[in-house]
């Protein structure tokens, strides 16, 4: 799948590849943001787990399924995926928050991870996932 962006946004899949081969879970409603949040993740060498477009499948995914990180869509559908982010952080999941209302619109609690505000370009959620590479090495020396 190719996107509309700008290749010379993203680094050669090659030298991506090796950076990490994470499988990161996607919970977005909205198909568009979902296929290009798809996009960038392979594009930086991160393996996508699955993509879920509701709350409920987000949460019956990482029930049964394996992921080393998250990018979340706050809202979905009118549901606010914070139930989702408690699960994630009872296993010591690091995730993402992707939003058009920014980090201040988070309560306190869920204010652990990086946010990256809507739109986004490909390198702003590069770093976010850089630094949850980051806080999962910091919670498995713990």
């Amino acid at each position: 799948m190719e996107s509309s962006c700008n290749n010379s946004q993203f680094p050669n899949r090659a030298q991506a590849a090796g950076e990490s081969g994470r499988k990161v879970l996607i919970v977005e409603d909205e198909a568009l943001i979902a296929m290009y949040v798809e996009d960038v993740l392979s594009r930086y060498g991160y393996s996508v787990a699955g993509v879920a477009t509701s709350l409920d499948d987000a949460l019956a995914f990482v029930e049964s399924q394996s992921v080393d990180a998250a990018v979340l869509d706050i809202n979905l559908r009118g549901k606010l995926v914070f139930p989702l982010a408690d699960a994630l952080m009872r296993r010591g999941i690091p995730f993402i928050f992707t939003s058009s209302y920014g980090e201040r619109s988070l309560p306190a609690r869920y204010r652990v991870g990086p946010v990256v505000q809507k739109p986004f370009a490909p390198s702003e959620l590069q770093r976010a996932l850089a630094k949850t590479d980051q806080l999962k090495q910091r919670t498995q020396a713990i």
